[in-house]
């Protein structure tokens, strides 16, 4: 899609091709700084190869959907000389409407070229604005990427911001262009489930963290006498950015709300732990949890707040709701939630006798009075205005302190619709999806202002965490990405400790990070949600070997028996298609849009039906198994079979035929000697008889094996257990997945998220279901076949 040789998008930028009239003046060229040109550079090479690219972007950087998309189609009108190019945005800020109005090619707009137009909720485009010199190529820019899905066969590039796609729309969009039509999917959340998404694509991850950031702030290009300014972020702003601090500010003793935020957050946690938590419900609980522990003020005064939101989450209503679910859940569930709702109801009585009003009105205070700005972050519209009434309402703040500290959400921070250069301040903790701010701030500072020593913990091991993160995702982008893509970055990874810029503010003393403040915390550092499978792997490793520990089956079946079972036929793009299910068989059906697990024969026309796909299945419990190796717990049981494969590849060397071998290892149950090759080539992991290890090892007369051999054979048996344990525990979470929030934790340990497992499951609507039970082979029963 883009030009051959140097007549890419990143050459319309840099060469002053594609200019820019700041509100309505005469275009002048960008003035791109080497982050800018990096950028460039490495979506020009991801769009020409067409290969799917995510970025992970500073929360500064708000105008790359458009400035890409406009340089991809002067691009593509480059390379074939026509100016009919077809470019697809998605992208929720409105500003950016505004801001392609303000691109030109050299001295003419270019949106009298290539207009810009909507798409209807119908799917139909509409163009805004008509010109004499418009040749038929077009921008599109909505602010949902499904209503792009019927113009991608047209589109030559689409661009899609964070905000704008769902986990399930981005996977559709991907799935939908493949390698034929370039894709660039941006956001500012290092934790996007969207970046896995397009690695699962076959693409490839670029992001950038504070440290590089400096080298990349200097010019990509010879200085002009008058520009339009940096592309993306301007080199003062990328400056702030890498030398930005978080400050944890924690307060000694804390107030009471602490320690009673402290217990919610492990309650929380036991809750996710039992066998039978409902994901909705698991979902409504880390919700309640937030609403409790970022609200300003009092709960009474936030609840008196009308809003415009009629579904927002009253607070007075948490403790009957959550006693609501303990009534419909059964066994160590209902105890569960009878603590849950217990652990809110001191939560908010704590809230209401201490509130954070009075922190925040010390703190707004202190800054005015010493003539620092900065901007308040809260949750949402409704904790804006409740805070920003009752610091106006107190007696103890000065006049006029809104202009030097205003308040605004989370959401515009993240989205850089804040004031550049002023030190940002958080009421308590940031949910993940905007770890960004912590990482890539657009301010030179972000103070986190806690209840107390808990929180504060709590914080510190979120900002490290997120550190850690963008940091491991520049180390990507330079070392596998940039391979990929063929594209010089503009810095290497710099190597620093991600606490490094992360410093506690106790009692009013600025100190650094405590590592016992890192080693001593036992929850996650993100929510408490985990079903952990080191635990699981623990209890795996302790049992009789005779524990075969295999999947659930139907029944007591065999596969040459039959069993009832009743027709259902689904429609399919690729032809009608049926699945042979027994009538009471559990299934998660969609209707409407409520997700349910009922009895296949409650099945209707209309209804989709969520199947897991098991290769993707098998693929997703690969990857577990490979995050578990990275554990200390699996460190011993690795390395016996890492020595088993090193002594079995050896062997090779030794002259020995397989057959030879085989013939050598008396009393060995194995007919064939192809098991043999499989052993020495590591294409497995090792025999199902575990004597055979020591009659492979006097085979080929390896004494270092034999020596080995009984806990070698041990190692396997006891892996063999766990993958099984592994996949059991998969198959019960893929199953329930469609139903829990996209970006929620399954093991927070493994890095384990519900948008993993979503990967694994295919919907298929429902087009009858045929009520009369047959006898049908078990073999054929839940086998996807055509009809």
């Amino acid at each position: 899609m883009a030009a051959a040789g140097t007549r890419g998008l990143s050459d319309c930028v840099l060469s002053g091709l594609l200019m820019r009239g700041r509100g309505g003046g005469r275009p002048l060229p960008f003035a791109p700084t080497v982050l800018d040109a990096e950028l460039l550079q490495a979506a020009d090479a991801a769009m020409t190869a067409r290969i799917p690219l995510a970025v992970v972007v500073p929360a500064s950087v708000t105008a790359a959907p458009v400035v890409l998309a406009a340089s991809a189609a002067v691009a593509a009108a480059l390379h074939r000389g026509r100016l009919n190019p077809q470019i697809g945005v998605a992208s929720v800020r409105l500003a950016d409407r505004d801001l392609y109005d303000e691109l030109a090619v050299r001295t003419q707009r270019l949106v009298d070229f290539v207009p810009r137009a909507v798409v209807t909720a119908a799917g139909q485009p509409q163009v805004i604005g008509r010109s004499k010199l418009d040749a038929g190529g077009r921008v599109y820019l909505t602010g949902r990427v499904a209503r792009l899905l019927p113009l991608l066969e047209r589109l030559e590039g689409v661009i899609v911001a964070a905000g704008a796609a769902t986990a399930d729309e981005l996977a559709a969009v991907l799935q939908q262009t493949g390698r034929r039509i370039p894709a660039v999917y941006l956001t500012g959340d290092p934790y996007d489930a969207g970046l896995d998404i397009v690695r699962s694509a076959g693409g490839v991850v670029w992001a950038w963290d504070a440290a590089c950031l400096p080298a990349l702030a200097g010019p990509a290009a010879t200085p002009r006498t008058a520009d339009a300014g940096a592309v993306f972020a301007a080199a003062q702003q990328l400056q702030a950015t890498g030398a930005a601090v978080v400050d944890i500010v924690v307060p000694q003793p804390g107030t009471v709300l602490d320690p009673a935020l402290d217990t919610l957050w492990k309650a929380a946690g036991q809750l996710a732990g039992t066998a039978t938590a409902d994901p909705v419900g698991l979902r409504w609980a880390w919700q309640a949890f937030h609403a409790v522990a970022s609200v300003p003020v009092r709960p009474d005064v936030y609840d008196r707040f009308p809003g415009a939101n009629p579904y927002r989450m009253r607070l007075g209503t948490l403790v009957e709701i959550a006693r609501g679910y303990a009534e419909h859940a059964a066994g160590s569930s209902r105890d569960a939630w009878l603590r849950f709702a217990d652990a809110l109801t001191d939560a908010l009585r704590a809230a209401t006798e201490q509130p954070r009003t009075g922190q925040l009105i010390d703190w707004v205070t202190a800054r005015v009075e010493a003539g620092e700005r900065a901007i308040l972050l809260v949750r949402g519209a409704s904790a804006a205005a409740t805070v920003t009434a009752a610091l106006t309402e107190s007696p103890r703040t000065p006049l006029g302190w809104e202009q030097m500290v205003p308040v605004r959400t989370v959401t515009a921070a993240a989205r850089g619709m804040v004031e550049p250069g002023v030190p940002l301040a958080v009421v308590g903790t940031l949910p993940r999806s905007r770890s960004g701010l912590l990482t890539l701030p657009p301010a030179p500072a972000v103070l986190q202002l806690t209840c107390g020593p808990l929180e504060g913990r709590r914080a510190v091991r979120q900002a490290v965490a997120a550190r850690a993160r963008m940091a491991h995702l520049r180390t990507e982008a330079v070392t596998v990405s940039a391979a990929a893509l063929g594209v010089t970055p503009g810095c290497r990874p710099v190597g620093t400790d991600p606490a490094a810029a992360v410093r506690v503010v106790d009692g009013g003393v600025v100190r650094a990070v405590d590592a016992n403040e890192m080693a001593s915390a036992k929850d996650t550092a993100w929510d408490p949600f985990a079903v952990h499978v080191t635990g699981v792997l623990r209890a795996v490793m302790a049992v009789a070997e005779d524990d075969l520990g295999t999947l659930p089956v139907r029944e007591s079946t065999s596969t040459d028996s039959d069993v009832p079972a009743i027709a259902v036929h689904l429609d399919d793009p690729n032809g009608p298609r049926m699945l042979w299910l027994p009538p009471n068989e559990l299934v998660t059906r969609r209707r409407g849009p409520t997700l349910s697990r009922v009895a296949a024969k409650a099945l209707q026309s209309g209804d989709v039906l969520l199947l897991v796909d098991r290769a993707a299945r098998t693929y997703l419990r690969v990857a577990l198994t490979e995050k578990l190796s990275e554990r200390t717990e699996y460190a011993a049981l690795r390395m016996l079979v890492d020595f088993w494969h090193a002594r079995a590849a050896a062997a090779r060397d030794r002259g020995l035929t397989q057959q030879q071998i085989l013939d050598r290892m008396t009393g060995t149950t194995l007919t064939t000697a192809g098991a043999v090759g499989h052993w020495m080539r590591g294409t497995v992991d090792g025999p199902a008889d575990s004597a055979d290890i020591a009659r492979f090892a006097r085979a080929v007369n390896d004494d270092a094996l034999l020596a080995e051999a009984e806990r070698v054979a041990w190692a396997l048996r006891t892996l063999h257990i766990v993958h099984r344990k592994l996949g059991a525990w998969l198959a019960g979470q893929v199953e329930t997945a469609a139903s829990r929030a996209k970006d929620s934790v399954v093991d927070a340990d493994l890095g384990v998220h519900v948008a993993d497992l979503l990967d694994a499951i295919t919907e298929h609507p429902v087009a009858d279901v045929d009520p009369a039970e047959q006898l049908v082979p078990a073999h054929l029963v839940g086998v996807l076949a055509s009809a």
